[in-house]
């Protein structure tokens, strides 16, 4: 008992160092002498899963919830783990268990939050947000978390409020300004909007925030010299980024806009949306893929019909449904 609970404070040290390897081998060595000591396995868990390797993490973290199931740490983690090799019905309900056991702990609440959100269970999601929040009022990713969620409702002045909170709980979080200036952006607050993008670009280097900030526009311009200056201005700052060595790889995570108000100032927009093209394609060289039946492709022959697609997000109750419902249904099938 001696020698184990000597490998178990060493690995408990070394893993407290980030000495992951030596923490591993030594809980290896305790479950040589007692395969079913549960902080061994617990730790073992914890260690596959700060190496990526998730399901070595809830391979472990099954074992040690098997021998021991009254321990609400071992229980989180399990969730944690299963969330992250995409088993979210076992990772809310080993993150439930969890709660039940130590209902004050918000990290476990947090973490139920999460999963939830996953399975786009979002006011379920704010409600738990909203209750790691009361445990703890300076919880910076749930007060994000739930501003999201607000956002996604479109009650910006609450999401505004949360956000706000979250970045008085931590300024250097980043995702937090960046979403700020989203919803600051939405409401017509261009200033603000600038300030939060920038404040994400110094602190996370946020590439998403860089583009969001190039092409930042006012919903509504003051007169014709704001929107000549606006227009100068984008181009300089697009002509700056596609200099620089920036590289996307979701640009609808990591951007989720259009240059669209640009078009609201009735003039040619060709120049400016090209350099934004060739930034888009020059950094995310995905988005130049061409499928091979496209490759192929030629000009239909004569007599043939044209095949036309309409695709937006704005076809349900928006007035670019309602513009333009009837002129697509009016378009003649015959042709």
């Amino acid at each position: 008992m001696v020698k184990i609970e000597k490998y178990i404070e060493k690995a408990k040290r070394t893993y407290l160092v980030g000495q992951l390897e030596q923490a591993r081998k030594n809980y290896l060595a305790v479950l040589q002498l007692d395969p079913y000591y549960t902080d061994a396995l617990h730790g073992l868990g914890q260690i596959a899963s700060q190496n990526g390797d998730n399901k070595l993490s809830v391979f472990y973290l099954e074992r040690a919830a098997a021998i021991d199931k009254n321990r609400p740490d071992v229980l989180a983690d399990l969730g944690v783990a299963y969330r992250l090799v995409g088993n979210l019905m076992r990772a809310e309900l080993n993150l439930k268990k969890a709660i039940i056991l130590q209902p004050e702990n918000p990290h476990f609440h947090y973490n139920l939050g999460l999963v939830l959100g996953d399975q786009t269970r979002f006011d379920e999601a704010a409600e738990v947000y909203q209750h790691t929040i009361n445990l703890s009022p300076n919880h910076t990713l749930a007060l994000n978390n739930l501003a999201n969620i607000l956002k996604r409702q479109n009650k910006l002045d609450d999401a505004i409020n949360f956000y706000e909170r979250s970045i008085s709980a931590d300024q250097n979080y980043a995702p937090a300004h960046k979403n700020l200036a989203d919803v600051y952006e939405t409401s017509g607050d261009v200033d603000s909007a600038r300030y939060h993008f920038s404040s994400a670009i110094r602190i996370g280097h946020d590439v998403g925030a860089k583009i969001r900030e190039a092409i930042l526009l006012p919903v509504i311009p003051d007169s014709l010299d704001q929107i000549l200056e606006y227009r100068h201005k984008t181009s300089e700052r697009l002509d700056q980024l596609t200099d620089q060595k920036i590289i996307i790889e979701d640009p609808l995570r990591q951007i989720g806009a259009t240059n669209f108000l640009m078009a609201y100032h009735g003039m040619d927009d060709c120049l400016i949306q090209s350099k934004l093209a060739n930034l888009y394609v020059k950094s995310c060289s995905a988005l130049s893929f061409e499928a091979p039946h496209c490759a192929k492709w030629t000009p239909e022959r004569a007599g043939e019909k044209y095949k036309i697609g309409f695709v937006s997000k704005f076809f349900f109750n928006h007035t670019i449904q309602r513009l333009n419902k009837g002129l697509i249904f009016g378009l003649p099938r015959d042709r």
